[in-house]
């Protein structure tokens, strides 16, 4: 189910991620993410104070690049992409999905992810051979779960210079363990009970 009359960064925006699981929670939720544990998205999710805006400049930078790399990935592909588009799983309504961008590549619909780094590491490997970071690949799965698309591209940025793209295809398995994981925690979340702190995924 799309949702269309929410703008991303707003006050409302943020509320209603709130009010269920997204992407970067659910890396967070299974240990991939560098930035959040499952702990901080339980403490969130039953906060009863405003939500704060994340005004980094990593953030807003990120945010003001994107269209730029839509533009390149529709170059590329000779595609169109639709911006930034917010979407809510019709079974299960606490599944949220805040996608970049949505576009059609052979005749397939996929997801478009924009991503900036300094670093090209996370995206090779010690061989210089092709990866996705992990925790990218959570995220995509979940955007993937609540949308039925099946396929995530990410367009990407190094530096400022270095331009590439990745392809992740939907995996069952790791949906299954995912989603597991996740009504777990959201369990947690609807009767306020504190869950088990996790080291890994």
């Amino acid at each position: 189910m799309k949702v269309n009359n929410i703008e991303q960064g707003s006050m409302e925006w943020l509320l209603w991620r709130r009010g269920g699981v997204t992407a970067t929670d659910a890396a967070a939720i299974n240990g991939t993410s560098k930035w959040k544990t499952r702990l901080d998205v339980w403490k969130d999710k039953t906060d009863t104070n405003p939500p704060e805006q994340n005004t980094s400049s990593a953030m807003e930078w990120g945010h003001r690049l994107e269209p730029l790399l839509r533009d390149k990935f529709a170059e590329v592909f000779e595609t169109k992409v639709e911006p930034s588009e917010l979407f809510q799983n019709d079974a299960r309504p606490w599944m949220l999905a805040s996608l970049d961008g949505r576009t059609v590549v052979d005749g397939t619909e996929a997801i478009v992810e924009c991503k900036t780094t300094h670093s090209r590491e996370d995206w090779f490997d010690e061989e210089d051979n092709e990866i996705i970071p992990v925790g990218y690949q959570t995220q995509a799965l979940w955007q993937m779960m609540v949308t039925g698309i099946k396929t995530v591209y990410f367009s990407v940025l190094v530096s400022g210079s270095e331009w590439f793209y990745r392809v992740f295809i939907y995996d069952e398995d790791r949906a299954k363990e995912l989603l597991k994981q996740c009504l777990e925690l959201w369990g947690h979340v609807c009767n306020k009970t504190t869950p088990e702190p996790q080291d890994g995924p």
